[in-house]
């Protein structure tokens, strides 16, 4: 794992890794697996002065693929959203994530757009349950915003504690990731 995470690194501070840190953004909110954390993270560290415009980065494109995924769910539900739902497993869950959404929309994307349950969950159950796209929009943007500036944010500010941490301590802290990954997938799936 050690590894990985200095290919990561030295990947992230090529000059395209830009383009890769808003596609993996944009691609996350509506149908790719992998959150855009895992670049984020050793960019802000290897740069960051940079740290708050990749946070940006992330919340824009994140947000502009939450459109797709919203848009998958309010229009191509029945023939692309069930197909990515049942690909992931997340059918079931599903289901009363949309009924929380015809209730409490803008408070249940609010804060399942901040925690590790899957970003395209959120999006297509939105668009699924036509919340209102303005809802949606300003849910997402406050979401989002909040997860990848405080992510950027704890890189700024303790850019060389999280280091140390990482150089320290990676096999823990990269369990603990995993651990916090499978605990969203958990909560889709059974909560």
């Amino acid at each position: 794992m050690k590894k990985l995470y200095d290919w990561i690194i030295k990947r992230s501070q090529r000059p395209g890794a830009v383009w890769w840190l808003a596609g993996i953004s944009f691609a996350e909110s509506s149908f790719f697996p992998v959150p855009p954390d895992i670049l984020l993270v050793p960019m802000c560290l290897g740069k960051r002065d940079k740290a708050w415009f990749y946070g940006g980065l992330c919340v824009s494109a994140s947000v502009v693929g939450g459109f797709l995924g919203y848009w998958i769910g309010y229009c191509l539900f029945e023939s692309i959203g069930i197909k990515l739902l049942d690909f992931y497993g997340y059918q079931e869950s599903f289901d009363r994530i949309v009924k929380e959404f015809q209730s409490w929309a803008f408070w249940a994307i609010s804060i399942k757009g901040i925690t590790p349950i899957p970003y395209k969950i959120v999006t297509i159950a939105s668009g699924m349950a036509k919340v209102d796209f303005m809802v949606f929009l300003s849910a997402s943007l406050i979401a989002r915003s909040i997860r990848f500036f405080l992510l950027s944010g704890l890189c700024w500010r303790y850019g060389n504690l999280v280091e140390s941490l990482i150089d320290n301590y990676f096999n823990k802290l990269a369990f603990g990731v995993l651990f916090l990954i499978i605990i969203g997938f958990v909560i889709v799936y059974f909560l």
